[in-house]
Formats: C-alpha cells, sequence, structure tokens
C-alpha cells in the first residue's frame, strides 16, 4: 500500500511561510519519504499485534464457556446420581452441559461465513436503499456523519444521510437519529440510514492502534489495511490524500462484494463513515469504476 501526501507548494494567502516539520525539511525529502515508510512498517506491525491479542482474548473468552458449561455438566450428572426421582431429566442436562463443553472447546470460535451469504444480504441491503432513493426523488449523494448518540458496542458512531436535494444542508443529530428526516427547513430534509459497515467500523476502533487519530495519513493507512487484512474485501487498496483540498482518493482492486457503485457499498462506507468518525466531520463519497490497468474502483472521501 502506497500513500502519498500531496502537499502545496505555493505560500498561503494571508502571507505566512509553511514549514513541513520543525528541521524544515522538504516533502520530496528522500529522508522524508524513508520516515513515512518507517512510521507505515511500525503502523502494520502495530495492527499485527492488536489483532492477536485481540484474537487471543476471544479464544480464551472460548475457553472460559467451555468450562463453565463442563461445570453445569458434572452437576448435573452428580445431582442425577443424588436424587433418583430426578434422575433421567439431570442427566440429561448434565449430558448436554458435557458435549456442549467439548464442543465448545474444540471447534475455532471464529465464524467462517461463506462469501455468498454476505453478497446476499448486501444485494438486499443496496436494492432497498437504492429503491427509497429513487422512489422518494432524492439525490444521488452519499454524506457519512458522525453522531455520537447513535453509537453502541456493535454499531460505530456514524449515519449515512442521503439529501433530498443536491443543495443540502446538513440536519441535526438528533434529526438523523429518525430514518426519515423531515424538520421544517427543506434543504435538511432526506433519509438517514445505519451504514453497512457500522459494525466493520466498531470492530475497528477495537483493535486499532489507540495512537492512530494523531495523524490524518496514519487513520487513511490503517483504514485500508484494516479493508485488506482485517476484514479481507479487498485484494489491494492504494491511497492519495491532498490535505489541502480535503480529500483522499482510494484506488481497489480485487474487491469480494461486486457492485462497487452500488448504494453504500461496504467498502465505501467504511472508508466514508471510518474519516467521519476519525475527522469528526462529514464526509461525502463519490465512487467511479475505472479502468486504468492499476485500480478496479477509485473512491473519492471529501470533507
Amino acid at each position: 500500500m502506497s500513500l502519498t501526501d500531496e502537499r502545496a507548494t505555493e505560500p498561503p494567502a494571508d502571507g505566512r511561510s509553511e514549514s513541513n516539520d520543525d528541521n524544515g525539511s522538504r516533502p520530496d525529502d528522500p529522508a522524508t519519504g524513508d520516515e513515512r515508510e518507517r512510521r507505515l512498517e511500525e503502523l502494520r506491525a502495530e495492527n499485527e499485534r492488536l489483532r492477536e491479542d485481540y484474537a487471543r482474548g476471544k479464544r480464551l473468552q472460548h475457553r472460559q464457556t467451555a468450562i463453565a458449561l463442563l461445570g453445569v455438566g458434572l452437576v448435573g450428572i452428580a445431582a442425577g446420581i443424588t436424587f433418583p426421582s430426578a434422575r433421567t431429566v439431570l442427566l440429561a442436562l448434565g449430558s448436554t452441559g458435557v458435549f456442549g463443553s467439548i464442543l465448545t472447546y474444540f471447534l475455532s470460535p471464529d465464524t467462517v461465513m461463506p462469501a455468498t451469504v454476505g453478497r446476499s444480504a448486501y444485494d438486499a441491503v443496496r436494492e432497498t436503499g437504492s429503491t427509497i432513493r429513487d422512489e422518494l426523488g432524492l439525490a444521488d449523494v452519499a454524506v457519512y456523519v458522525p453522531v455520537d448518540s447513535v453509537a453502541t458496542e456493535t454499531r460505530a458512531p456514524v449515519r449515512l444521510f442521503v439529501p433530498q436535494s443536491p443543495e443540502y444542508d446538513l440536519p441535526s443529530d438528533d434529526d438523523l437519529r429518525s430514518a426519515f428526516v423531515v424538520p421544517e427547513d427543506g434543504r435538511r430534509r432526506g433519509v438517514a440510514f445505519t451504514p453497512t459497515a457500522g459494525r466493520m467500523l466498531a470492530e475497528f476502533e477495537r483493535t486499532r492502534s489507540a495512537q492512530a487519530d494523531l495523524r490524518l495519513d496514519t487513520r487513511v493507512a490503517q483504514l485500508c489495511d484494516a479493508l485488506v487484512e482485517q476484514f479481507e474485501l479487498l485484494r489491494a487498496a492504494d491511497a492519495e490524500l491532498d490535505e489541502e483540498m480535503q480529500r483522499i482518493t482510494v484506488g481497489v482492486t480485487g474487491v469480494s462484494y461486486p457492485n462497487t457503485t452500488g448504494f453504500d457499498h461496504p467498502v465505501a462506507s467504511f472508508l466514508g463513515g471510518g474519516l467521519a468518525c476519525g475527522l469528526e466531520t462529514p464526509v461525502t463519497v463519490e465512487v467511479e469504476r475505472v479502468d486504468d490497468g492499476e485500480s478496479d474502483v477509485l473512491i473519492t472521501c471529501r470533507w
């Protein structure tokens, strides 16, 4: 994965000079590139460590559950021997507990879901969202808005807002909690959805580095890395960041789910929602299919 941080060479409008860092290194300085690569390698290593820690914790929780089931089973069997009048029920309960503990201990804690199941689920979401947008005459605009009040343990604090008009204003957080956003101001009307990547973003936030929000390029790198390594939705992602224009363009290849330009595709949803949460500002997302030999799709996020 490569990350290019394009910076303007012209001075700011107020005449102040811009320094890239404390020791005055230029963006094209090889040392700057080496430092960026070093930080990205450290970031990847930290992500891998966090994923391993998370998996280790899940395995421990799994084994504790198996031990608890075994305890219940043994108590049931012992009670069945002690109390002949209820022996049949207690022995059945005890046998079920022991059998359940064996299955829980030896089966993998990771549930493997066929790709066709996920694709089928997204197809339903895509068709439903597209139908609502078309029948209500909404704009073909996707805005991911951070809304803290909708956050849960398994859902990130972000909503997908589809405005009624291309010339829109963002509604309040309270209005965005409802599916149909109908305030008095017509420019703020539209429909708000739970993003398809809401649960993925919650999982991502639990496993990412605690220092990832210190730099925007680090946040972008982690989002792309998670799509490839953690969720395996892509084969590769190449991000181009333009902080001055407040824009990021991600070229992706090998997308697991088809219809990449469809309504709230998981990859676009994850990038848009992840940036909205990290920047704490609304992010609009545009998806374009390309045939340049390098990427299958270009996803552009603006804030």
